[in-house]
């Protein structure tokens, strides 16, 4: 199965197997590209044709490249069960908001919001100071919140109410 390296480090099924995808040929750095057929045509149009006939309406399809990937590829659900099998030693996800939050938190000048972020030493401060108080931080709202509940949990902690 040709898969691509996806950002979570785990490879996931590419347009190049699916039965969707309808070759073309190579086009440009050597990948081949194609068509996905996973659903109708889109209607297309095209503004003042050669043949002076004026605009014309067509059907197309999506272009793809052979390393291009979504979640409908038949093996999607089973690449997602062996990655949710896998995921209990990566860390959840935190969004721009949470990174952020844990940065005006903890950053003493020297440390980077990454080394900040992959610090236990940073969950375990987080876990004892109140929601409550994270609230009152500029840009923590209920989303932030639960993202930093779910990092708290990864790193086995609770957030103090």
């Amino acid at each position: 199965m040709a898969t691509a390296y996806g950002s979570d480090g785990m490879n996931r099924p590419t347009c190049k197997t699916c039965p969707f995808w309808d070759k073309i040929g190579k086009i440009s750095f050597d990948l081949d590209e194609g068509r996905c057929r996973r659903n109708p045509p889109f209607l297309a149009m095209t503004l003042g044709t050669t043949d002076g006939m004026g605009d014309e309406n067509s059907g197309e399809w999506p272009f793809t490249k052979e390393s291009d990937w979504c979640g409908e590829h038949p093996e999607m659900s089973k690449w997602g069960q062996e990655r949710n099998k896998n995921s209990q030693s990566v860390a959840p996800h935190l969004g721009v908001r949470a990174r952020k939050f844990l940065f005006r938190m903890f950053a003493d000048g020297k440390a980077t919001c990454g080394e900040i972020i992959s610090s236990p030493e940073t969950a375990k401060k987080l876990a004892q100071i109140p929601i409550t108080e994270w609230m009152k931080i500029k840009h923590c709202g209920l989303t932030t919140v639960s993202e930093l509940r779910r990092w708290l949990k990864y790193h086995g902690l609770e957030a103090v109410e």
